[in-house]
C-alpha cells in the first residue's frame, strides 16, 4: 500500500510541475481572448464589409480615372 501511495505522490508532483509550466501560457491566452471582437462587434464589421465597393465598382472607377486625362486633353484644345 505504501508503494502505491508513493507512486501517486510522485505522479501528483509531476502533474503540479506541468500545471506550473502551463499556467503562464493559459494566462496569456486568456488575455488575448479578451481582445478578440465580440459577436456584436463582429456583426457591425460584417455590415461594414457589405457596404464596401464591389470589384465592378472599382473597375468602373479605374476606367473613368484612366480616361479622364484624355478627356481633359480634348477640352484644352
Amino acid at each position: 500500500m505504501e508503494a502505491r501511495i508513493a507512486a501517486l505522490e510522485s505522479s501528483v508532483s509531476e502533474i503540479k510541475a506541468v500545471l506550473q509550466r502551463l499556467e503562464p501560457m493559459i494566462t496569456r491566452m486568456d488575455e488575448r481572448l479578451k481582445t478578440l471582437p465580440s459577436a456584436e462587434s463582429f456583426g457591425e464589421l460584417k455590415g461594414r464589409v457589405a457596404s464596401l465597393p464591389t470589384w465592378w465598382t472599382l473597375l468602373a472607377f479605374a476606367v473613368i480615372a484612366a480616361g479622364l486625362p484624355a478627356l481633359i486633353a480634348k477640352i484644352n484644345f
